[in-house]
């Protein structure tokens, strides 16, 4: 059982950097949580299925088409076409136009990248389904909790950066952060796509090592793109 403590007044800085980038986020606020009898940093944030929206995940719309991001069809392309391949299949399912559905896919690579997050698989990103128009619409980010290591305090204690780094990838795309960043700004020219960001700010809330270090590396390989 989770039991929430000391939510602070502050976001977390995933949400201060959606805000940065310009990216619809659902405000998560850093928190103190118990866990199994510890006291543990985490996040938390107010329910965002609201109006006759319910959020539906990228693979129960896939199942509704008998497909799966388990087929080859997935599974054999690099990862900008995993990612393109993606948003043709939110746009094709919600009827929603492809240049809407690939943003909102970059996005979520974006961020990923920029906090280090490696719970996005198919079930922690999809559409709105709204029961009262009978349209599909795209929702919010949310559910970018395991970045920076956090998943640390309940999974495994890395001695060294590097170590850490070794299970540290983008979903749903395998890809190194670091790795999927170059990638996505060779495709997309990342500086033009959000304006007037020279490096991402990640604010005062991160205060371990290994967090620090991968601030500071995305930072700069922020400032190096295009």
């Amino acid at each position: 059982m989770l039991l929430a403590l000391a939510v602070s007044t502050k976001s977390s800085y995933r949400a201060q950097i959606c805000h940065q980038l310009g990216i619809e986020c659902v405000e998560q606020k850093h928190c103190r949580i118990v866990y199994a009898g510890r006291t543990l940093d985490g996040v938390c944030s107010p329910n965002f299925e609201l109006d006759g929206n319910t959020f539906i995940s990228f693979e129960s719309l896939l199942e509704r088409n008998n497909r799966s991001s388990n087929d080859a069809e997935f599974i054999h392309l690099g990862a900008v076409d995993k990612l393109k391949w993606c948003a043709a299949q939110l746009a094709e399912i919600g009827d929603i136009p492809y240049v809407k559905t690939e943003r909102y896919m970059l996005d979520l690579a974006v961020l990923d990248c920029l906090v280090g997050n490696v719970d996005r698989h198919t079930r922690n990103f999809g559409l709105f389904y709204n029961c009262d128009s009978g349209e599909f619409s795209i929702p919010p980010v949310f559910d970018s909790g395991m970045g920076m290591f956090e998943h640390d305090y309940y999974r495994d204690r890395y001695e060294s950066y590097d170590a850490a780094m070794n299970n540290v990838y983008v979903s749903p795309y395998g890809e190194d952060p670091f790795d999927m960043l170059k990638l996505l700004d060779r495709e997309y020219g990342l500086k033009k796509v959000y304006p007037g960001i020279k490096e991402p700010e990640y604010g005062d809330i991160l205060n371990t090592a290994f967090a620090t270090k991968y601030m500071e590396r995305m930072r700069a390989a922020w400032r190096k793109l295009g």
